[in-house]
């Protein structure tokens, strides 16, 4: 008798192309798994620039932040802090954001670019309202 195997996906070593994280032991909370729920309906490039917004977004606390902690690394942010990114970024104007954030994060975006990002933002905030954290604390 012969084990069938499973297909797997491809993996791109490419920090381009990489998902925003890969490791499921970081999903197990349920704050987490909402986040991921939340985040993974974006395009990847989306999620990417969401990803690389809140890091960078550290940069206007400085070395540490009003509680002492040291900001966290690139691969330390987890979904739910990111799905709290997008809910800011959603009550955002373009023009606060373009005049504000972008250039205190040293975000590198074209006002397009933001444009497209933060309709599909608002677009999954909005489509997913009905959505709570009670769910996931459930499953």
């Amino acid at each position: 008798m012969q084990k069938e195997e499973t297909p797997q996906p491809a993996v791109s070593s490419s920090d381009e192309e990489e998902v925003v994280i890969t490791d499921l032991d970081r999903i197990n909370r349920p704050e987490d798994r909402y986040g991921c729920f939340i985040v993974r309906q974006l395009k990847t490039e989306h999620q990417l620039l969401l990803k690389d917004m809140c890091f960078n977004s550290q940069n206007i606390l400085g070395e540490e932040d009003g509680e002492g902690r040291l900001p966290l690394r690139r691969n330390e942010i987890g979904y739910f802090s990111l799905l709290f990114f997008m809910e800011y970024l959603a009550g955002e104007s373009l023009t606060t954001f373009m005049e504000t954030f972008a250039p205190s994060t040293q975000a590198d975006i074209s006002i397009d670019d933001y444009h497209d990002f933060h309709l599909e933002v608002k677009r999954e905030i909005e489509a997913n309202k009905n959505i709570t954290l009670e769910y996931f604390r459930q499953l």
